[in-house]
Parts: C-alpha cells; sequence; structure tokens
C-alpha cells in the first residue's frame, strides 16, 4: 500500500502485507480496513481476511475466515460501527445434480456451468464477530462482483447464472 501526500501527491510511504491481496478498502475515520484474501505463499488463491490500518500502525488481522473454499472479499462499507463485506466462494468440491427423475446422478465439478460460486453479505462488528449473515447460491451461480450503498440500504452487484443482476438488500 503507498501513502501519498493529499497536496502534492508525494510518496510519504509504503506498507506491505505479506500473503496478502487487497479486493476492497472501506474508511471508518482514521481507520482503514483492507479486505481481501490471505495465501499460505504456495496456494494460488487464497482465504477471505480484513485487516484494520491505523495511520500510523501496522496491520494485523482483524478477521478471517477459516473455509475449505477460495474466497475473497469483493466490496466493503461501514455503517453504523458495522462493516458490511461482500464475500465470494468458489467451491472445488463437486455437487451432485439429478437431471431427470429417471437419470442416474451426474457430478459436476467446480469448473463447469460456474455452479461452484456462492456469495454472502457479512455484518462484522467492531471486535470482528459476525453480526449477521446473508447468504446467496441455491444452485444459481450468484457471484457479487461489488456493494455499494443506497441511502442506508445495500446494494450488491454481479452476476446470477451469468446474467448481470443487482440486488438490493
Amino acid at each position: 500500500m503507498y501513502e501519498f501526500d493529499p497536496n502534492d501527491l508525494r510518496l510519504q510511504r509504503s506498507r506491505t502485507i505479506v500473503g496478502f491481496k487487497v479486493g476492497s478498502i472501506a474508511a471508518a475515520g482514521a481507520l482503514l480496513y483492507l479486505g481481501g484474501e490471505a495465501t499460505d505463499g504456495c496456494a494460488m488463491r487464497g482465504r477471505t481476511a480484513m485487516y484494520p490500518l491505523q495511520k500510523d500502525g501496522e496491520a494485523t488481522s482483524f478477521w478471517n475466515e477459516d473455509t475449505l473454499f477460495d474466497s475473497d472479499v469483493v466490496g466493503m462499507k461501514v455503517l453504523d460501527g458495522e462493516l458490511l463485506a461482500t464475500v465470494r466462494y468458489e467451491r472445488s468440491l463437486g455437487i451432485e445434480t439429478r437431471t431427470s427423475l429417471s437419470d442416474g446422478y451426474d457430478k459436476r465439478w467446480g469448473d463447469e456451468n460456474a455452479l461452484s460460486r456462492e456469495s454472502a453479505l457479512l455484518y462484522i462488528d467492531r471486535t470482528g464477530r459476525i453480526a449477521g449473515r446473508t447468504n446467496f447460491s441455491a444452485g444459481l451461480a450468484v457471484f457479487v462482483r461489488g456493494l455499494e450503498m443506497i441511502g442506508r440500504r445495500p446494494v450488491l452487484y454481479g452476476a446470477v447464472g451469468g446474467i448481470p443482476a443487482v440486488a438490493p438488500q
């Protein structure tokens, strides 16, 4: 991360969080929340993680999700002291589906038909505890790309089944 002087745009300093890729940023006063994915150094993809960053402090992990699936934060906003974050997941495990009553089971894997894509809207309190969660999946390949606010209502945008979509919450 690079910090610039807002008056003359000179670089003041830079900071690095090893093994972390930022996907979204939200400001809450003097605190900056970084959301994205953390990797263990060997993996191509990582797991959801968030870091609060004080103006003069170092980044320390605020919240991370312990999941088997690749995931990352793609949108964040601050509302009434809570952090709203949209997370997308990509399952790498097969799921069984039936095409008709007479057919046997057919395995579909994570790279086929985007059935492996899921998303969630998280409400995270100041301590890093999840205060609320809304999951989006139901086999529709819901893939949230970001989060905006209209007044006090979160609006998620992305794709459902490969078709662009917007969903007010």
